[in-house]
């Protein structure tokens, strides 16, 4: 099966607030965008499933304030790279423990909503010591 990048769907992307970044995670490049002073701590914000990092681009700069905020497209979302049946919670885990050593490279806050809440769990189990230093399971509204 062949695998998409963003360049094969490009059509369908709108302008966003935030310019994109990708990161080479060997199986996948990972889309992100980051906001904030390097020196805050370092929180990264995991879609749910189907969403992107556009669904928290109203929030990023309020986080900012306090935060070197990373929001990023899992693989399957967004611009990142696109896997038909390569879509498990260890694998969305072990791309983020790659991101997180890669790109970030020091402890950081885990946020996920609803499914990306899923995956900040995982990480919390299973991420490389160090990487985690809090993690955030957020639910949507009732």
């Amino acid at each position: 099966m062949k695998y998409l990048e963003a360049e094969d769907h490009a059509d369908i992307f709108v302008p966003h607030a935030y310019p994109e970044q990708t990161a080479d995670l060997g199986e996948i490049r990972m889309n992100y965008a980051v906001t904030g002073e390097p020196n805050h701590p370092a929180l990264l914000l995991i879609p749910a499933q189907g969403e992107s990092w556009w669904g928290y681009e109203h929030a990023m700069p309020l986080l900012s304030a306090t935060f070197q905020v990373f929001a990023v497209d899992l693989r399957g979302q967004g611009r990142s790279t696109w896997t038909p049946g390569r879509y498990t919670l260890d694998n969305f885990g072990n791309d983020l423990v790659r991101f997180l050593r890669a790109v970030i490279g020091r402890p950081t806050i885990v946020s996920g909503l609803s499914s990306g809440g899923t995956v900040a769990a995982w990480l919390s189990a299973f991420a490389e010591p160090g990487q985690i230093r809090a993690a955030v399971y957020e639910a949507w509204p009732t």
